[in-house]
């Protein structure tokens, strides 16, 4: 640990950081004090997969830099919901999840290794499906495949494992 700190604290951070995975560095913050303050002093890009972090206010910057009251307002003000238009298969307008990159509040969570947020996203019955229309779900694909590159099997277990449970759950309120 000495040794990380020591890298760390050159240039505060900007030899390490901007190769980390940003939840490794939400990890590595836990691991110690001083990578915590380096962490704060850095300003330089941070890397979520390859995607760049929300620079701006809102609920995205809230899931990422784990503002957990203000993303639960947001929540409970169904922000991250969008109502399309009608679908073709019946009147009901179709749900719509905001997305960050082509992915979902309940899929970053689960990338960001984020068990608070997992559960406050449950608890708001969010899911990982991008949308719902009357007769059928749709889901995303990039956070499968961002896992896969960055070697994140277990992860990829878990949403695999969440879509199942969504479809199941899904299909059946309509069971007879």
């Amino acid at each position: 640990m000495p040794y990380i700190n020591d890298i760390l604290s050159i240039y505060n951070g900007i030899l390490l950081l901007p190769f980390m995975n940003y939840p490794d560095i939400l990890a590595f913050m836990r691991c110690s004090k001083e990578c915590y303050h380096i962490y704060l002093e850095y300003t330089g890009p941070l890397s979520f997969y390859g995607l760049l972090l929300p620079t701006s206010k809102g609920i995205w910057a809230d899931i990422f830099y784990q503002r957990y009251e203000s993303l639960e307002e947001s929540l409970q003000q169904n922000m991250d919901i969008v109502i399309g238009i009608p679908s073709l298969h019946g009147r009901t307008p179709d749900q719509l999840f905001a997305q960050y990159h082509h992915l979902t509040l309940l899929e970053i969570a689960y990338m960001l290794r984020d068990p608070v947020s997992i559960a406050l996203l449950k608890r708001y019955n969010r899911t990982t499906i991008h949308k719902i229309s009357p007769l059928w779900t749709q889901y995303g694909y990039k956070a499968t495949a961002l896992l896969i590159a960055y070697s994140e099997r277990d992860i990829d277990r878990k949403l695999d494992s969440e879509k199942e449970y969504n479809l199941f759950t899904y299909l059946n309120q309509y069971a007879c």
